[in-house]
């Protein structure tokens, strides 16, 4: 028997000057999608020691707010 699949996040990260963001918007990936993309404001805290343990070790430590969550 299957139940109802899970949510599933993809996180997107580009780097580009915004005066390319209406060529972005033009692509043909994001014209595709089959649901409206949704804004949202997110806050990012990441930490580690202050000898950097958790970042030499390959792994991080980060709270992430969005929205009131």
């Amino acid at each position: 028997m299957h139940g109802p699949q899970p949510h599933q996040e993809f996180e997107l990260k580009l780097a580009l000057p915004p005066a390319s963001l209406a060529e972005l918007k033009k692509s043909v990936l994001l014209r595709t999608l089959k649901v409206a993309p949704r804004h949202t404001t997110e806050v990012s805290v990441y930490f580690d020691t202050a000898d950097h343990k958790l970042r030499k070790s390959g792994v991080m430590l980060r709270v992430r707010r969005s929205g009131r969550h």
